[in-house]
C-alpha cells in the first residue's frame, strides 16, 4: 500500500495524437498503469472514465465523512 501523500495521476497522450494505441492512463503511486481496453471505442472509453470518476468521488466522500465522525466509534 502507498501513502495517501503519494498521488495518483492521469497521463494523457500528446494533443492531436493520431496513434490508436495511445490512450489516457491512470497511474497509481506504485507505478501501476490502468487504461481502457484498446479494442474499446471512444464512447465506451469515455463512459468508463466517467464511471471511474464517480466511484472515486464516492470513495473520497466516504473518507471525508469518516474523518468528520472522528475515531472508529466501536
Amino acid at each position: 500500500m502507498d501513502l495517501p501523500t503519494d498521488r495518483a495521476r492521469v497521463e494523457l497522450p500528446p494533443p492531436g495524437s493520431e496513434f490508436f494505441v495511445l490512450r489516457p492512463a491512470l497511474v497509481l503511486p506504485a507505478g501501476v498503469q490502468i487504461c481502457v481496453d484498446l479494442t474499446s471505442g471512444d464512447p465506451e472509453a469515455a463512459t468508463w472514465w466517467s464511471s471511474l470518476a464517480v466511484e472515486a468521488t464516492y470513495a473520497s466522500l466516504w473518507h471525508k465523512k469518516r474523518n468528520r465522525a472522528g475515531p472508529d466509534p466501536r
